[in-house]
């Protein structure tokens, strides 16, 4: 389903939020590693670099992408197929998803089932899209959901989506984290003919597409980039594409017994001051 070489056409675009959640991670030995939903691999490789000592496994379920990354693997960096779904926790001191828990139905469950999986001390960060309501994905639904459509593409599962960094928050401090959330709105000045079309095409096109017979997703394509080029017209230095992410740092407390100080940090933007406190019964 998923096109290595399509995805990475923006790959720049793509790591900044990685290298960005990353840098709030406050863990600064961590001795295993998982990256869930690690693509390529490109980015799981930057933690190799940053952490050599460290035991690093990136997880993916799609074969082309890991035959890209597992051209990447060495001695302390492998990669693995299997579903996000199917992860267990077994001792990893960091466990990070950048950009993969929004595909997942009720991925809330899985965010606490790997939080509450961590040592004492131990760190969960992850990053998602938050833009569902923007008119690339606005267009893309109510397209899949008209008349030519609906009875091919109208299925729920294929319908990704996230909470607001406060919810995320206050959903891991009831339960004794440490948190730091925040969401960021990035301006992206995208290159190139269609340019909204193409980064769509990367990502939430590929579920539609492996629902498609060859001619259909041709004539879907061109349904779909006409109302983009309307939604987003090119200016002389690219197409202006505003996309919003979620970021959340969640760190498990260093005792597992007794009352638990769990600290939120969020920026403004989401209406949660930096150094709030809140006491959380373990």
């Amino acid at each position: 389903m998923w096109d290595p070489a399509q995805y990475s056409r923006f790959r720049d675009e793509r790591a900044r939020p990685f290298f960005e959640l990353l840098a709030r991670i406050r863990h600064l030995e961590p001795k295993r590693i998982v990256d869930l939903g690690c693509g390529t691999g490109s980015n799981t490789e930057v933690l190799s670099d940053l952490w050599p000592d460290a035991e690093i496994r990136g997880i993916d379920h799609n074969e082309a992408m890991l035959e890209r990354a597992k051209q990447i693997e060495k001695d302390k960096l492998t990669f693995s197929q299997g579903e996000i779904e199917q992860f267990v926790p077994s001792g990893e001191d960091l466990v990070l998803s950048n950009a993969a828990l929004h595909w997942i139905d009720e991925h809330e469950s899985l965010i606490l089932k790997f939080a509450k999986g961590l040592p004492p001390g131990g760190t969960f960060a992850f990053q998602v899209p938050a833009n569902f309501d923007a008119p690339s994905h606005a267009i893309l639904r109510k397209l899949t959901q008209g008349s030519e459509w609906r009875h091919l593409l109208d299925d729920p599962k294929r319908h990704a989506y996230s909470r607001s960094a406060v919810e995320y928050a206050r959903m891991l401090l009831n339960h004794g984290f440490e948190v730091d959330a925040w969401e960021t709105n990035y301006v992206q000045v995208l290159p190139g003919e269609d340019a909204v079309f193409e980064w769509m095409a990367g990502t939430t096109l590929r579920p539609i597409y492996a629902a498609l017979t060859d001619r259909q997703e041709e004539r879907f394509s061109e349904q779909y980039r006409a109302q983009l080029r309307a939604a987003y017209p090119t200016g002389a230095a690219g197409t202006v594409y505003e996309f919003k992410r979620v970021f959340v740092v969640a760190r498990a407390p260093q005792t597992e017994n007794g009352t638990l100080r769990a600290k939120a940090r969020a920026s403004e933007v989401v209406g949660v001051g930096w150094g709030d406190e809140e006491e959380v019964s373990a």
